[in-house]
């Protein structure tokens, strides 16, 4: 069942990190810009995440992370600011358990784990059900880091929704190259390097009248600038199948509201990644 998180309520958040290296920042988890990270000292990390109000929450994202497929996560989960009332815990659950995938040219294995612009890093998350929160600690161990510490560049925290009816199938996912080719005075073909980014697409042809509402309301408060966390299969056994279907996401287009039958409602969303 596709999952969508499209309000991040991080940024309503005092956040505290259990460590921060010198010259990082909480701060930096709440931007749009792959190179602004928090950064831990060692291998352990764990961030609180204060409310001021009551804050509806079910699944904490972490997409830019330098991970090894051996961290885990764990998200506990408190009714009250002081985090003396426990109300969920996920206990300790692989947070990108999926296949680190190999760049190749001059990517070492541990720049690749940090390189986001170019395919490389993980994306960790953990999602479980819907609940009314003021607090939430969330711990990172990953002993297996090939840098040493726990690199965090974004944090996305909030409500999970899902469609009544998932997506239909198809769902195409499309990554993109935005390298250029070109041939030298020897007619040696060359590269200019670009970044690598994900496009996804989904067609929603059952919506119910509050997916309908959902939907209305999401195309114009998050438009196409503001980003939300999409996964089509999330926490599947198949976890490269996960991955691939799994990012942090904007609007590409803002596609049409259908009506194809009575109190039956059909869109499509075009992503692309942040």
């Amino acid at each position: 069942m596709a999952k969508f998180i499209f309000k991040n309520v991080a940024r309503l958040a005092a956040i505290v990190a259990s460590s921060t290296a010198l010259g990082t920042s909480t701060a930096s988890m709440l931007t749009n810009i792959k190179t602004e990270v928090h950064r831990s000292v060692g291998t352990t990390a764990s961030y609180a995440l204060t409310f001021a109000s009551n804050q509806v929450v079910g699944g904490v994202h972490l997409p830019w992370t330098n991970l090894s497929p051996t961290a885990t996560i764990r998200v506990r989960a408190y009714s009250d600011a002081a985090g003396t009332a426990l109300i969920n815990d996920t206990g300790a659950i692989p947070a990108c358990p999926a296949q680190a995938i190999e760049l190749l040219g001059a990517w070492t294995p541990a720049q690749a784990a940090s390189a986001y612009a170019y395919g490389g890093g993980a994306h960790a998350r953990a999602w479980f059900a819907n609940i009314t929160v003021r607090r939430l600690v969330i711990d990172i161990v990953d002993t297996a880091n090939l840098q040493g510490y726990i690199e965090c560049g974004r944090i996305f925290v909030g409500a999970a929704w899902s469609p009544a009816v998932t997506a239909d199938y198809g769902a195409p996912v499309t990554n993109e190259d935005a390298s250029t080719a070109y041939r030298d005075d020897g007619s040696n073909l060359r590269h200019y390097v670009g970044f690598k980014t994900k496009k996804a697409s989904i067609e929603l042809s059952h919506l119910t009248p509050a997916d309908r509402s959902t939907v209305e309301a999401v195309r114009v408060a998050n438009g196409t600038t503001e980003p939300f966390i999409y996964s089509l299969y999330p926490g599947d056994a198949d976890h490269e199948l996960e991955r691939a279907n799994q990012g942090f996401y904007c609007f590409s287009s803002s596609a049409a509201l259908n009506t194809p039958g009575f109190e039956q409602y059909a869109t499509t969303f075009e992503m692309e990644s942040v």
